[in-house]
């Protein structure tokens, strides 16, 4: 009787044995084969970043990674919405209008998902390189205060964002639209061109880029200080909050001395609906290898873990960034509230 007992014990045993484990613990997260980086087009700092990210990702992660170049957000954020596209590029500014339906984006957002009221799938993996721009002016204006009664580019009407910049620009120094010149130019070449042309005689740009560089041989120019007094911050953010101020070492041409310029991040951003694992592995790579991007691009030097996370952030991060950013002890109780603040707004 014994011996039975025992033999219908062991054959239980092995029976149980051969039972999967998935109903005692859930299997791991399985990650994309591929993922899919939307960005502005070839030739671009953004798809500069895009390549070298993805790079990044290809090599040290089991995932590979496809940049897709579009004209800009619009082009990829009906991807990233049906799920096509996990992650693209784009400025602070561009997400902050994206994520609540402002200017343009409430076009785009109606033709993404049938609504006008923004974009609240999407979520923040993280921020790179601050992108900074100054004021350029024909060398006899010698102050902000200066730019009152002359020519500026205004509207750009085939780059908004440019527009939005002259806005908060303009602002900044306290001038309203009605005491400038405005002149009417199609897009960011034909503001380079009209300066070359002496049709305007102020405009604000990147210092020291390839056009930039050809534009001083043709017309010299030089950059000045946007105001960094508390008045003057406080009256730009109110027309964009997520800006921030930099400064512009004495090296470009037309910077002769250390300049205040303004700046904003660009943000690698993803959808809440794409699984967290994916955006742990993407962040944890970045984190870890972020110097392989330096030689991609000069700006991608500055593409650095402790910009990765900012209170400034127009929209949530992704659970799955967030997930890395506390192991790396760099999800403050700041961070927290602030990521509470917007997921409640959106």
């Amino acid at each position: 009787m014994k011996v039975k007992f025992f033999l219908l014990m062991l054959a239980l045993v092995l029976l149980i044995g051969t039972i999967p484990l998935a109903s005692a613990c859930a299997a791991p997260e399985e990650l994309p084969k591929e993922i899919t980086i939307g960005t502005n087009p070839t030739g671009s700092f953004y798809h500069a970043a895009g390549s070298g990210i993805a790079k990044i990702v290809s090599e040290h992660t089991p995932m590979g990674a496809t940049v897709k170049a579009f004209s800009g957000p619009p082009g990829w954020l009906p991807l990233m919405y049906d799920g096509t596209a996990e992650f693209g590029l784009m400025p602070a500014h561009d997400l902050m209008w994206a994520w609540r339906g402002g200017l343009y984006y409430a076009e785009t957002s109606q033709g993404i998902t049938g609504k006008k009221g923004g974009l609240p799938f999407l979520r923040l993996a993280m921020f790179g390189t601050p992108f900074a721009l100054g004021w350029a002016v024909s060398p006899d204006i010698k102050s902000l205060s200066d730019i009152k009664g002359k020519r500026v580019p205004y509207p750009v009407p085939g780059h908004p964002s440019y527009q939005f910049g002259m806005d908060w620009s303009l602002a900044n120094a306290g001038i309203s639209l009605d005491e400038v010149v405005k002149v009417p130019v199609a897009d960011l070449t034909a503001v380079i061109t009209a300066y070359g042309e002496g049709r305007i005689d102020a405009f604000i740009n990147p210092a020291g880029i390839a056009p930039m560089r050809k534009l001083y041989a043709v017309r010299e120019y030089k950059f000045i200080s946007i105001d960094t007094s508390e008045a003057g911050v406080a009256r730009m953010k109110e027309v964009n909050p997520v800006l921030d101020v930099s400064y512009q070492e004495e090296g470009p041409p037309g910077v002769t001395e250390r300049t205040a310029f303004y700046s904003y991040s660009i943000g690698l951003v993803t959808s809440k609906d794409v699984s967290d694992e994916p955006v742990s592995v993407l962040v944890e790579a970045i984190w870890e290898h972020y110097l392989e991007l330096a030689p991609i691009h000069p700006l991608l030097k500055q593409w650095t873990p402790e910009r990765f996370v900012s209170l400034l952030t127009p929209v949530p991060y992704h659970e799955g960034a967030i997930k890395v950013y506390k192991e790396k002890g760099v999800w403050t109780d700041e961070m927290k509230s602030r990521q509470r603040e917007l997921l409640k707004g959106g």
